[in-house]
């Protein structure tokens, strides 16, 4: 018996998570520590110059894709519920060095809108910058993928047998990935479970998974 999903064709978005806190700071650069890579966690910082605004120590990895414009949707523990949208409109010119964590970093502010809850001061808050978007994607869960090292594959039904497919990935999210070639989006995909790996010609039976999203 297998677990089975559908690949989803919708809007797919690479993001950075940032995880932190909220303070104030004069009009002064202010960098609090903060690390932000690709689904990790980050510290962010509400800083007060004309107006509030987040501000955020960024991962010096990150500097090529994080651009003033892009969408950052927000949200906080204490407002359950409730996200909302900001705007990265600040990135500083210069790197900054943790000595205790040696870790590079460059600082990005971002707005803090009409549509924010009312946040205090020093409360933690989480944010995910939306560092590239494609529409109708082909994407799949990352438990789809089985690793080969120097390639990808994709575990399918083929007349009540396993058959595995190459393909090629592309974007990527903190859930999914796009599959840019190899399917045809009509496909019954198997989610690999258990430590017994896949092999081509092993009988299934399906059991579909009717809370994927």
């Amino acid at each position: 018996v297998v677990e089975v999903a559908l690949g989803l064709l919708e809007a797919l978005e690479a993001q950075s998570l940032e995880r932190g806190t909220l303070g104030v700071a004069d009009t002064g650069l202010h960098l609090p520590d903060f690390r932000a890579a690709e689904r990790t966690g980050v510290q962010l910082t509400l800083v007060a110059n004309q107006g509030r605004e987040i501000e955020a120590n960024v991962d010096a990895g990150d500097s090529g894709i994080v651009k003033v414009g892009q969408r950052v949707m927000v949200s906080c523990d204490a407002f359950p519920g409730h996200t909302w949208q900001e705007t990265v409109h600040w990135i500083a010119p210069a790197i900054t060095a943790d000595q205790n964590d040696a870790i590079n970093t460059f600082a990005v502010r971002m707005t803090l809108g009409s549509d924010a809850p009312p946040l205090l001061l020093e409360q933690q808050v989480d944010a995910r910058i939306s560092t590239s978007r494609k529409e109708n994607v082909l994407k799949l869960p990352y438990g789809a993928l089985i690793d080969k090292g120097d390639s990808q594959q994709v575990a399918v039904v083929q007349d009540g047998r396993v058959k595995l497919v190459d393909v090629t990935t592309g974007l990527d999210d903190f859930s999914h990935i796009e599959i840019a070639a190899g399917l045809k989006g009509d496909e019954d995909i198997i989610l690999p479970q258990g430590q017994k790996p896949l092999e081509d010609g092993m009988a299934v039976q399906i059991r579909y998974d009717t809370t994927a999203p």
